[in-house]
């Protein structure tokens, strides 16, 4: 230490020796760093004090506590910094002080500086110093370009008091800014039990709509079902934004038990409810969600009956597959289309003929390619049999089958369907030539250009 020491006074060298003092570390390596602060010059004193912070030398306090008044920025600033780090409660005035009534930048840096210091006390067991110097940031920066700080004072209050930090974060979702009500809510998920579930509830029944949004999130996400009679009033909201954040709550929170509460609400629902009752509708297993959906489907207006088509078509069975082809006949044309769209999932190979039948049928451009996707699809899921039986359909079939398949053999691909094409391209009949040449630009591999040329 001793040889070390008197390099603390050069200014080039004091960075290194007050470093190599810190790594050796002990009570005689912080005496040697104090001692040299009165006779060090300006850049060597700035290291010094920048070095007994980082030392945390409460016995440096009363000799850097004037450097945090002096006319000096750098020194300043160090000063200030020193002393939050070391968290002696002597330097609570003086910390205290710059963050009102110091230049800008330092009035910026001051909260960051006083958590510093207040973190300080908490960890050497002066709890209360503590928490007075995290509430005064709490309460003194609120403001939404600052609320970062206030975040930050909250988090270390809850972090300090536990549940016993409920209240606190109560009164906080009561802020107009947005991120730290949202800090509040984040941190609510560190007290966990029943009382406090029940007592964010009574904070949202008597909370503005946007707060409430706010509270139905954190107790979706909670995940204690204390809060789903709560979930399943806000069902019945008259505030929209409330309504929908309480389909994913109730759903989460009560499972099964809410379907009975969901399923009736498709009817009334705006589109945006309609979009939450359809993602929450789709996390029910199969087997429990399709009865219902089949039971409603036929007496729910649109738009709400295309969501049930929707989930109908995602969740359901091959049993259900019958139903799926009677949506594929309905004059709503969105519900049509959930109808065609579930065939490419449902379809089989016995289903093969009444697609291209169907498709045959159809006048719309956009049903026809969901058909011809259907039968693709059927052929991709078991293509040893099923693209047999596909190509005898387009060798027997009629001119408009022909034309319909043909239609969908490019989505497929592979030499049989090819040289299936290449046949039906030298035929007699115009319109299934035609048919078959589009197939042969639309094919997606190379062998097809050969045909082509």
């Amino acid at each position: 230490i001793e040889p070390v020491a008197k390099y603390l006074v050069d200014e080039r060298l004091a960075g290194p020796a007050a470093a190599a003092l810190l790594s050796i570390g002990g009570p005689e390596a912080t005496r040697a760093l104090l001692s040299a602060l009165d006779e060090a010059p300006r850049k060597a004193r700035l290291v010094l004090i920048q070095s007994l912070g980082e030392a945390r030398s409460h016995e440096a306090v009363p000799k850097i506590l004037p450097f945090a008044d002096s006319e000096d920025a750098g020194i300043r600033q160090a000063a200030l910094y020193a002393l939050a780090n070391i968290g002696d409660p002597a330097a609570g005035p003086v910390l205290s002080r710059a963050r009102v009534a110091s230049p800008l930048r330092e009035r910026r840096a001051a909260p960051s500086l006083y958590l510093l210091y207040a973190r300080r006390l908490l960890e050497v067991g002066r709890t209360s110093e503590g928490l007075e110097a995290a509430r005064a940031v709490l309460e003194s920066y609120r403001r939404p370009e600052e609320s970062q700080h206030a975040s930050e004072a909250l988090a270390l209050v809850v972090s300090t008091l536990g549940e016993r930090a409920l209240p606190d974060l109560l009164a906080a979702v009561d802020s107009p800014d947005g991120r730290f009500r949202g800090s509040a809510l984040a941190l609510a998920a560190s007290i966990p039990g029943t009382d406090a579930t029940l007592a964010w509830v009574d904070k949202a029944r008597t909370s503005p709509p946007g707060t409430q949004v706010a509270i139905l999130a954190m107790l979706t996400e909670r995940g204690d079902a204390a809060a789903l009679p709560f979930a399943r009033e806000c069902l019945a909201s008259q505030d929209e934004m409330v309504r929908r954040a309480a389909i994913p709550a109730a759903s989460r929170l009560g499972g099964v038990a809410v379907l009975p509460d969901l399923l009736p609400f498709l009817g009334s629902a705006c589109p945006e409810e309609r979009a939450a009752l359809k993602t929450a509708l789709l996390g029910y297993p199969g087997e429990l969600v399709v009865p219902e959906t089949v039971r409603l489907l036929d007496s729910t207006p649109h738009p709400g009956r295309l969501v049930l088509a929707e989930v109908l078509g995602e969740k359901a069975g091959r049993d259900q597959a019958e139903r799926v082809f009677r949506l594929c006949e309905d004059t709503e044309p969105a519900t049509r289309a959930a109808g065609l769209a579930a065939l490419a999932r449902l379809a089989a190979e016995d289903d093969l003929p009444r697609l291209v039948a169907m498709a045959e049928a159809t006048r719309k451009s956009r049903d026809r390619t969901a058909l011809q996707e259907a039968m693709a699809a059927v052929v991709r899921r078991n293509p040893d049999s099923t693209q047999q039986a596909l190509l005898g359909l387009l060798r027997d079939g009629t001119a408009d089958g022909k034309v319909v398949i043909l239609g969908a053999l490019p989505k497929l691909g592979g030499a049989e369907p090819l040289r299936a094409v290449v046949v039906e391209a030298e035929g007699p009949d115009p319109a299934v030539q035609s048919a078959a040449i589009k197939a042969l630009v639309q094919w997606p591999e190379e062998a097809a250009a050969d045909e082509l040329g």
